[in-house]
């Protein structure tokens, strides 16, 4: 899809705004029965401030955003690029989401790519998971919910990062046909907890070095990214790549950023 066009600095595959936000997505909903045409799932513009109830902190962000919902995680997602383009082709190394995941849902990510020995590779992220594993196809990874002090100004949803734990899995698999990594120790929740013991929820800068996971779980180099798969349950405002980790107050552009000059 991207292949013949010029990628630099940023590059955005969905926003929550403009006319037609979901251009470049395929919708899969689950059905209610085998016969029915009524779907248990629904992905639908709204507006964050009136209509996401899950706590007082979204609305600090205002505007649109993407709905994706439904009982059955794993029957109600969106894909990019859709059915009509075999690859997404997108070079920059970065992944980012502006992203609300509400409190004790699930939710899930899963980005498929090529490296340069013409492989394909699979990473999934979810808040379910707990113990990083690695397979020849497909490496799965916690995502670890945390919370910075007053407002979440950026990467505020931290991923657990690979290092020593995902080499240890790859050379387990070598020595001794294991593909399962160590289970974690962590004692902290993956979602932030207030002192009452209750989950709070918030809007959250996602940032996943795709290059860095390739040469950490492989040993290879990241080329390209095939497509990305999001499942239920979340919000969502923007879905970009960038050729770097941007710092959000003086690199990202306006349009880009979680929260505006102006919000305080």
């Amino acid at each position: 899809m991207f292949h013949n066009s010029y990628q630099s600095g940023v590059v955005s595959i969905l926003s929550a705004y403009g006319s037609n936000p979901l251009q470049l997505w395929d919708i899969t909903l689950d059905q209610s029965t085998e016969d029915s045409t009524v779907s248990t799932g629904r992905v639908c513009r709204i507006n964050s401030g009136s209509s996401i109830n899950d706590d007082d902190n979204v609305n600090k962000v205002s505007g649109s955003a993407i709905e994706i919902s439904g009982e059955q995680l794993s029957r109600n997602y969106i894909t990019c690029p859709p059915t009509t383009h075999p690859s997404l082709g997108i070079k920059l190394p970065y992944l980012n989401l502006i992203i609300h995941i509400p409190s004790q849902s699930d939710f899930s990510l899963e980005v498929t790519t090529l490296d340069d020995k013409q492989t394909i590779r699979r990473f999934r992220a979810s808040t379910y998971q707990s113990t990083t594993v690695i397979k020849p196809d497909i490496c799965t990874f916690p995502l670890k919910l945390e919370k910075q002090h007053k407002h979440l100004e950026r990467d505020a949803l931290l991923l657990e990062e690979p290092s020593l734990k995902m080499q240890k899995c790859v050379e387990d698999y070598e020595l001794n046909g294991s593909y399962y990594g160590p289970q974690t120790n962590d004692s902290t929740d993956d979602e932030y907890t207030d002192s009452n013991n209750k989950t709070q929820s918030c809007w959250k800068n996602i940032c996943i070095p795709l290059a860095e996971y390739t040469r950490l779980a492989y040993g290879s180099i990241y080329q390209e990214t095939v497509s990305i798969q999001i499942h239920s349950h979340c919000y969502l405002k923007r879905v970009y790549f960038s050729e770097k980790q941007m710092n959000e107050d003086d690199e990202l552009p306006e349009e880009f950023r979680l929260y505006s000059r102006s919000s305080s």
